[in-house]
């Protein structure tokens, strides 16, 4: 199994419904699933937003540095944690937020705009 999708969209379900129908702790169903509570908890908030779609794996995510800086902005407007604007802005990777928030330090606005990959 490759990282990115290291859990099916089978296997989140059944995670999810066993803390919100099954009333199970999300720590008690992490550590038998093996996994930190923390994932656990963002399948939750998607699943609570989306449905059931929102924990199918969309595949690699992009965004343009206009929605970036939407995003960084309603962060700090709204006291928002990572994983309630991952949540909110259908953003899969709460890491990526954090590269976001470094990239707009240090080069302002012209950070967020992705460049192209090298042809290597």
């Amino acid at each position: 199994m490759n990282k990115r999708n290291k859990y099916n969209y089978a296997f989140r379900l059944r995670c999810v419904e066993a803390v919100l129908k099954d009333n199970r702790s999300v720590s008690e169903v992490a550590r038998g699933g093996g996994f930190e509570g923390s994932n656990l908890r963002l399948w939750i908030g998607f699943y609570q937003r989306y449905g059931r779609s929102g924990l199918v794996s969309g595949g690699k995510q992009h965004f343009d540095a206009s929605f970036k800086l939407r995003v960084l902005k309603a962060i700090d407007a709204e006291c928002l944690s990572l994983r309630e604007a991952c949540v909110r802005f259908n953003i899969r990777s709460e890491s990526a937020i954090i590269n976001w928030r470094k990239a707009y330090e240090s080069k302002g606005p012209q950070g967020l705009i992705a460049k192209p990959k090298d042809d290597r």
